[in-house]
């Protein structure tokens, strides 16, 4: 869901970005981040493959007490060209530390959307693990479009609502009865983009350091028939070096005479030692009519300098070994 532009457009960008945080006063924060893997696998005829995984820049301006923009500008290794990847306006419509309701923020343009929890660790700057969640991957993978989100916090609970353009998915046809349905031949590849996706997640902290939420999001088509939805349950346990997080999700789509159900889940755990940090994750995911895959994943990292780290990940599959694999990364931030 992230748009192409052009090195022109890079500049048109900049510029539009530039001027009025200059004409205002504002300062520009400018960071970014890259990362680069080394991937060891079986199945690969090569054995093994050196890869850029994700390159971004960003820049922020804080335009006054309420509004700040954002901009993001992230390379594509599928497509080996810059895109779009986030550009917002984010204004603050109330704060007040003291209250019931701490703020109210209402934000438009080019985000991540905010389902689940794994959204905040999209960057592989801020993922320990070097790969996603089989769950995450498997149903709405790194999820980002145009819309807008308004998000309540205090100080036990947080809520974010959304409404974006929707993701693509697809599927093969490979029954009879489908592709008489569908009017397409045997074998096509049929896509599915809702015409407007909407939802939110509410979380909730019982008692310090834990956080459970729940999340939810429905795709309407041209009918404003649901033809995606997806649903999730997560918990964040955060306590001094120690994190353990996990989060449940389903997933269903009603675009043939049949719907497809989809559902996984997975538990991570992260201690950080300082430099170094241990992490591990167990995943577990089920597409319709076919039985559970689980992953397992085994990692560590260490600080090689103040925003350089070193990463390893080993995944290991219980059913298949040939989908076993061991990656290395190298991932800078500025």
């Amino acid at each position: 869901m992230k748009k192409a532009i052009s090195i022109f457009g890079l500049w048109a960008l900049a510029f539009a970005v530039v001027m009025p945080a200059a004409a205002s006063g504002s300062e520009l924060d400018i960071s970014g981040f890259f990362d680069v893997t080394s991937t060891y696998q079986d199945s690969r005829g090569d054995r093994n493959e050196f890869g850029l995984g994700q390159a971004e820049v960003d820049i922020e301006s804080e335009l006054s007490e309420m509004a700040a923009i954002r901009v993001a500008v992230a390379y594509n290794n599928q497509t080996s060209g810059f895109e779009l990847g986030e550009a917002e306006i984010d204004i603050n419509l109330y704060s007040y530390e003291s209250g019931p309701v701490s703020s109210v923020n209402i934000a438009a343009g080019l985000f991540y959307v905010p389902f689940g929890i794994d959204h905040w660790v999209y960057p592989s700057i801020d993922r320990k693990l070097v790969t996603a969640p089989l769950v995450v991957e498997m149903t709405h993978g790194c999820w980002n479009d145009a819309g807008f989100r308004l998000n309540v916090a205090s100080d036990i609970a947080n809520l974010v609502v959304f409404g974006v353009n929707g993701f693509e998915s697809s599927f093969e046809v490979i029954d009879a009865a489908q592709s008489l349905a569908l009017g397409v031949p045997l074998g096509s590849e049929v896509n599915t983009t809702p015409a407007n996706a909407f939802g939110g997640r509410f979380g909730l902290t019982p008692v310090e350091h834990l956080e459970v939420g729940g999340s939810f999001a429905v795709g309407l088509n041209e009918s404003d028939k649901d033809e995606m939805v997806l649903m999730g349950g997560d918990f964040q346990y955060c306590v001094s070096n120690f994190d353990f997080k996990g989060e449940y999700i389903t997933h269903s789509l009603n675009r043939s005479i049949t719907e497809e159900k989809n559902k996984g889940y997975y538990f991570q755990s992260t201690y950080d030692f300082g430099r170094t940090f241990l992490v591990g994750r167990y995943d577990s995911f089920k597409p319709d009519g076919v039985d559970w895959t689980t992953l397992y994943s085994l990692g560590a990292g260490y600080a090689v300098t103040n925003g350089v780290e070193v990463r390893f990940e080993t995944i290991i599959d219980s059913d298949n070994s040939t989908n076993n694999a061991n990656i290395l990364q190298l991932v800078a931030g500025f």
